[in-house]
């Protein structure tokens, strides 16, 4: 198999731009558990588009807060607005109390736009899953690896070192078209009853 441009990365760039929240899906800490699912709600309640890395389920998301909040510990959940850390549960906590959030959001131009997108967004297109859901890479099964046409086994380029990928746009239509692809070989094989 040819290395392939990757097809999940709806943004996986440096977060500079946009809404970018650092956030766990452990519940082992219920209390960190709990924050990031506050700082995530009030985001959705304004209806906005946000990045949602969950330092949880990727090495690379955990590794990129650290660079970005050193030397200070990297605590989730963690804000970033075009690039510039908001902060923490804490602060948007009072943000929100005091409705300064959204004035905030206003302030920075046409990078944030006040509209549905990202999960609400997907519902209304029947898309059936959040951009920043995790599912099983279609590429290697989750198994991250993959056997080229030469036999040789190579570690799977689509997916995390949890053989998962993030949920987009884009990765909808490669599984649709790998879902096509799929119907169309099995209806062009003939099988003899006798």
């Amino acid at each position: 198999l040819e290395a392939k441009p990757r097809i999940c990365s709806r943004k996986d760039d440096d977060g500079s731009q946009g809404i970018v929240i650092y956030t766990t899906s452990m519940r082992t800490i219920r209390k960190t558990f709990n924050c990031c699912d506050k700082v995530r709600t009030a985001f959705e309640m304004l209806g906005l588009d946000f990045d949602e890395r969950d330092i949880s389920m990727s090495v690379k998301f955990r590794e990129e807060l650290k660079a970005r909040v050193a030397p200070e510990p990297p605590n989730v959940p963690q804000v970033f607005i075009d690039g510039e850390r908001i902060g923490g549960a804490h602060e948007i906590e009072e943000l929100v109390e005091n409705d300064q959030l959204e004035g905030i959001l206003r302030e920075r131009g046409p990078s944030i736009s006040l509209v549905f997108l990202g999960y609400k967004a997907n519902e209304k297109e029947g898309l059936g899953r959040a951009n920043n859901e995790w599912v099983v890479c279609l590429v290697c099964n989750g198994g991250r690896k993959v056997i080229d046409e030469d036999g040789f086994e190579l570690v799977c380029w689509e997916c995390n070192e949890n053989g998962l990928v993030r949920w987009s746009e884009e990765y909808a239509e490669y599984a649709a078209a790998l879902a096509e692809d799929s119907d169309d070989s099995d209806d062009s094989e003939d099988y003899d009853d006798d």
